[in-house]
């Protein structure tokens, strides 16, 4: 089974490094060989003059583009007219096109690194019996985001991003408990009216060994969230997820896209599905009303197949969407549709949708995020749908000192059992330096239901301190 995984994951990256071949211009790669670089002068920064460089093609993509929209009619959306931002692994915020980090050498830097010291009585599970331990154990966790980010051209930028995790629980550090996340985007802009991106997200994640971070991350300024697991899984859960997007800007305020994509999940939980692949595409089309306001439509079509336990079965799904921003602190959106699920020629219908508010206070943060639709991406391997809430509260005591709060409640509809449980969580993050914070998470968590999973139900709580490093400045002093 890690041969055939090693296998596939060797053969999806061939693919995507061929399609970013493929994708990228002759003049891109002739330009980065053929321009030689300049002499440094004395009193020089090689760190600023990278900044500079990455922002100045980013500007004069931007202003070549549009004047060439501008000569074929109204101004294009910026949706292909700039390069769109590249999330950050397992946040809500983007990547930093200047000023990108001190540890930096070339187009790879250093985002991110922190060190957790984590105690608890859920942090050890028995395989054999199915029950959470119910003694303290201690664990600490060593994690770091490593970026390749990099513009080949004004019109194409290619990213890597790398989240190794290590643990050590009781003492022993043992290599089956790390954690890997991977990311891969690039983004090509084919002519003022057209774009393609190409994305792949690959995680080997351990949920049993959680660190009590369950808190929800948010973003008020571009309404982009980013939830955290806590559902309890006993054995590891490897999942990679493949896509490339065509964007077509049909008129100023109308864009198509099209999205083909793949994905793969593998897990070892007895009496469910230990592997499931699918494939499928994804249409939509987005209309920008003003300058607050946009609607869309979206339709989803996807075959998954298991190995065992549950029968291959073909998704379906199709939704509207709407956004609206009253104010720079109030930004509203959701989506409500119908999915449905076939499998041995019989169809279940259900509602599907979500909906999202971020309210931004002087000096805090609230946001509501609600999500029903089909489960991918663990920890479990389902074909039916799943629902999951979470709110969260954060407010700035003073300059250094931050608070928050969050709590969350998920439910996956699975087979051959249901299973459920919530989250509570608190944290607080004091700022040392600009980018060094000590912090505090406690969490606690509780789950029922799935009887092949839990052979009861158990209350588990965390508390884990360290100390965090970010190569965003977050303030002077």
């Amino acid at each position: 089974m890690v041969a055939g995984m090693i296998k596939h994951l060797l053969w999806n990256f061939v693919g995507v490094v061929v399609l970013s071949y493929l994708f990228t211009p002759a003049s891109a790669w002739a330009q980065q060989s053929a321009t030689p670089e300049k002499p440094q002068t004395s009193g020089s920064d090689p760190q600023r003059d990278r900044d500079r460089t990455d922002s100045r093609l980013s500007d004069e993509s931007s202003s070549k583009l549009s004047e060439e929209s501008s000569s074929q009619g109204p101004t294009i959306a910026p949706v292909v007219t700039y390069m769109p931002p590249v999330r950050e692994l397992g946040t809500a915020r983007s990547l930093q096109t200047i000023q990108r980090s001190p540890l930096q050498v070339g187009p790879i830097y250093v985002s991110s690194a922190s060190y957790l010291h984590a105690i608890g009585n859920g942090l050890q599970f028995n395989e054999q019996t199915n029950v959470v331990g119910s003694r303290l154990n201690t664990a600490d966790f060593f994690r770091t985001n490593l970026v390749l980010d990099h513009y080949f051209s004004r019109s194409l930028r290619t990213s890597f991003q790398y989240q190794p995790q290590l643990v050590i629980f009781n003492g022993q550090v043992l290599q089956d408990l790390s954690n890997h996340f991977f990311t891969f985007d690039t983004y090509f802009l084919l002519s003022p009216r057209m774009s393609i991106s190409v994305s792949d997200t690959y995680s080997s994640a351990n949920y049993k060994y959680l660190a009590g971070d369950f808190t929800l991350d948010f973003d008020s300024t571009t309404g982009n969230t980013a939830n955290k697991p806590f559902l309890v899984n006993p054995t590891r859960f490897v999942s990679d997820n493949l896509s490339a997007t065509l964007n077509y800007q049909m008129s100023p305020r109308d864009v198509l896209a099209v999205r083909p994509k793949f994905h793969y999940e593998r897990t070892s939980i007895s009496g469910f599905p230990t592997s499931e692949s699918g494939y499928g595409s994804e249409v939509s089309w987005n209309r920008t009303l003003d300058q607050r306001r946009s609607v869309g439509v979206t339709y989803t079509a996807e075959e998954r197949n298991f190995n065992r336990v549950l029968p291959n079965t073909f998704l379906q799904g199709l939704s509207g969407n709407y956004s609206y921003r009253w104010s720079s602190q109030w930004l509203v959106s959701g989506s409500l549709g119908a999915g449905t699920d076939t499998d041995n020629s019989r169809r279940r219908w259900t509602v599907t949708g979500g909906a999202s508010l971020i309210r931004d206070f002087r000096s805090s943060q609230m946001a509501v995020v609600y999500y029903r639709g089909y489960s991918q991406g663990g920890p479990f391997i389902t074909n039916r749908e799943s629902d999951r809430i979470d709110v969260a509260y954060s407010t700035q005591l003073s300059r250094r000192w931050r608070v928050g709060t969050s709590f969350g409640y998920q439910r996956e509809n699975a087979i051959p059992n249901n299973f459920s449980g919530y989250y509570s969580a608190a944290q607080t993050a004091f700022r040392l330096t600009p980018r060094v914070s000590w912090i505090a998470n406690f969490g606690y968590r509780w789950a029922q239901g799935a009887n092949v999973l839990l052979s009861s139900s158990r209350g588990q709580y965390f508390f884990s301190t360290g100390i965090t490093w970010d190569s965003q400045r977050q303030g002077s002093y």
